[in-house]
């Protein structure tokens, strides 16, 4: 795991694979895909239903 902070590059990558995974209906059974939209905050997993693109919204505002 990296504990230095991402690059810009990176965190562009990291942000369009979420993007991608939120909308790749996989994620829905696949129970290490969904915590990671829990992982980036419960609150807003839980109020919403549980929806990753949701979440990635909510988190990014």
């Amino acid at each position: 795991m990296k504990t230095e902070p991402l690059t810009s590059a990176e965190l562009t990558d990291l942000i369009h694979g979420l993007n991608r995974l939120a909308r790749n209906l996989w994620w829905t059974w696949n129970q290490e895909a969904q915590e990671i939209f829990q992982k980036l905050s419960a609150r807003a997993w839980q109020n919403l239903y549980h929806n990753a693109v949701a979440v990635l919204h909510e988190v990014s505002d």
